[in-house]
């Protein structure tokens, strides 16, 4: 068995401790930590022991600590007034219970592995102001940029123009030619809207390549919303 390094502290502790015997940190679950050798005791007649990896048996009389004597071996230990675990007199903490020789009380070792409640999670919910500016920034990102603000207002001006353009050509009675100037201006309005849309100067093909199923409903919505209204003032002219 042999020794490794705290992850907390840095210091060495026993290789199968609970808890680190400088620091009272938990070790569980155990990292992988590179091990390095230590010194090993030997019993009488030669057969050596882990001594500094695990608890010391203070009650085997035949054990000896670095060649010494039962009794100096006493001397250099000290016991877990929890559990009667024996350690060597510089072990702080006992790897097994977690108790803090020095004072007799446990350390706060335990670690909490349970999720976070829903309560703990919760926070206050935003205003409708804050939600609005959100899907705004999520979907009409160029409103908050000035520059795309610009050109899509531009580009709406200019089909509006062209459609105005159309709605005197169709009420004038060439009705074949009012449909190409009307599909322009159709085109100048989607474009401001990709503009909007995407944040970018992007052409049509390419935003509407991007869209999922929630921008296309917003931009037919957008779309053909102001037309439709368009189409049915035509009624009254």
């Amino acid at each position: 068995m042999q020794d490794r390094e705290c992850p907390h502290c840095g210091k060495m502790t026993f290789d199968d401790a609970v808890f680190c015997t400088q620091c009272g940190k938990n070790l569980s679950p155990q990292s992988p930590a590179d091990s390095k050798p230590v010194e090993t005791a030997q019993k009488p007649g030669g057969a050596p022991s882990e001594a500094g990896t695990s608890r010391l048996e203070l009650n085997d009389p035949d054990f000896s600590f670095d060649g010494q004597s039962p009794a100096d071996q006493q001397s250099h230990t000290r016991a877990c007034p929890t559990c009667g675990g024996a350690y060597s007199r510089e072990t702080v903490i006992c790897v097994a219970c977690g108790t803090n020789m020095d004072t007799g009380k446990a350390v706060g070792t335990s670690v909490n592995l349970a999720q976070p409640s829903a309560a703990d999670e919760e926070e206050e919910p935003a205003g409708w102001g804050i939600k609005v500016i959100m899907l705004i920034a999520e979907f009409m990102p160029g409103l908050m940029m000035p520059l795309i603000l610009l050109g899509s207002i531009s580009m709406t001006i200019v089909g509006a123009f062209v459609f105005w353009v159309c709605v005197v050509i169709f009420t004038l009675g060439a009705v074949l030619s009012a449909f190409p100037i009307g599909a322009i201006a159709v085109i100048c309005y989607a474009q401001a809207i990709c503009w909007m849309m995407m944040g970018q100067f992007w052409i049509i093909h390419d935003v509407l390549a991007e869209f999922d199923s929630t921008r296309w409903a917003i931009f037919l919505t957008l779309l053909f919303t102001p037309l439709g209204l368009g189409f049915y003032a035509l009624r009254f002219l």
